[in-house]
């Protein structure tokens, strides 16, 4: 791995704007995540869904990020 995610910034390219972004992990979801995070490597997120995938060169990772509410129970909100 890399230091593309080695603290709170993240480097990373906005295919929209095409512009160089950088992006803040305040909640540090990304900790669990970046011994699988090299430099090259794609990461997806889409608004409103709970999975994000990690493109690379010959393989797409996906994780499924879980919520819970305050009793413990998986909520998903579509």
């Amino acid at each position: 791995s890399s230091d593309v995610c080695s603290s709170d910034l993240i480097k990373g390219y906005d295919p929209i704007s095409k512009e160089e972004k950088f992006y803040e992990d305040g909640n540090r979801w990304l900790d669990f995540y970046k011994r699988e995070i090299e430099e090259g490597d794609t990461i997806v997120k889409k608004k409103g869904e709970l999975i994000f995938y990690i493109h690379k060169k010959d393989t797409i990772i996906a994780h499924e990020w879980l919520c819970y509410d305050g009793d413990g129970k998986h909520t998903y909100v579509k």
